[in-house]
């Protein structure tokens, strides 16, 4: 939970200071032979007071040490409120130059609290819409509701992150193009994956393409011609079926050449006939039925 807001009066910051310096130092020439005068001392005279403090002379002797034990006393405990100030001060600068990375052009915010917490009212990051009833702090229990999108949601790197977790798992998943999967893992299927199948009345080339396919149908009253199948991958099953009136070859290889069909006779399929075949990992095709 935020705490109060700090108001001004708590932040004990005095509009100017009471106290006056103790003295001011000058690199002119001063008239008295001191150096010395109610309010200024001589650059001169300030330097041998100050190797005076560093040498510890004042300590040593003993005449001054007792006239000024109490001033003494004090100033040293004045050093340790200093060094408070000092640390707070680096701490405030380093929040300065660090914080204005994390930019935010736009934003309401309902409350930021001296923890570093923000409760945000509504904001819009990429393209996505967020309430302050859809964000929750944390990573765990956390919902975020992306109403819209405009642009390609992608990882900061390939093949490296995943979309939900094996027990917290999405639920539906729409998609109204294609699905590209390296591998499915499925627990079952309400529907059974139906063959995808191309009926042709022609060939464009004695190489037949039939990648994405599970079936051909050859619909022709002309003689078709086949010498070869271009596979979708290795494993690959086709049905060739003729359902015109001409005859369909089957033009079979022994040379175990890519894309061939392996056989030391042609095959015809005519009218009303189907045969099957399977691509092995070099991409030759045997018939299995």
């Amino acid at each position: 939970m935020a705490r109060e807001e700090r108001k001004k009066e708590d932040l004990f910051i005095k509009p100017q200071r009471r106290a006056k310096n103790f003295f001011i130092t000058s690199s002119a020439k001063m008239n008295d032979d001191k150096g010395v005068s109610k309010t200024t001392i001589s650059s001169s005279v300030f330097t041998k007071m100050s190797q005076s403090f560093a040498d510890g002379d004042y300590l040593l002797d003993d005449g001054i040490r007792e006239i000024n034990g109490s001033v003494l006393y004090m100033l040293q405990e004045m050093q340790g409120d200093i060094d408070d100030l000092y640390n707070e001060a680096s701490a405030s600068a380093f929040q300065s130059s660090f914080f204005p990375f994390a930019r935010i052009d736009s934003g309401s915010f309902g409350d930021i609290s001296a923890s570093g917490m923000i409760t945000m009212l509504t904001a819009s990051i990429g393209g996505g819409i967020f309430t302050s009833a859809s964000l929750a702090a944390g990573g765990s229990g956390g919902s975020t509701d992306f109403t819209s999108v405009d642009s390609v949601l992608a990882p900061d790197a390939d093949d490296s992150r995943d979309l939900g977790y094996s027990n917290r798992q999405w639920r539906n998943l729409y998609i109204d193009g294609t699905a590209n999967i390296d591998k499915l893992s499925a627990d079952s299927f309400t529907k059974p994956i139906a063959p995808v199948v191309l009926t042709a009345t022609s060939l464009k080339s004695s190489m037949v393409g039939v990648t994405g396919i599970n079936t051909l149908v050859l619909n022709s009253s002309n003689a078709l011609s086949i010498q070869g199948l271009v596979p979708a991958h290795s494993g690959q099953e086709i049905t060739i079926m003729n359902i015109g009136s001409g005859a369909v070859t089957i033009t079979r290889s022994t040379k175990n050449q890519a894309r061939t069909i392996y056989g030391s006779s042609n095959i015809t399929i005519n009218q009303h006939q189907a045969y099957k075949f399977v691509c092995n990992p070099s991409q030759v095709w045997y018939q299995i039925s």
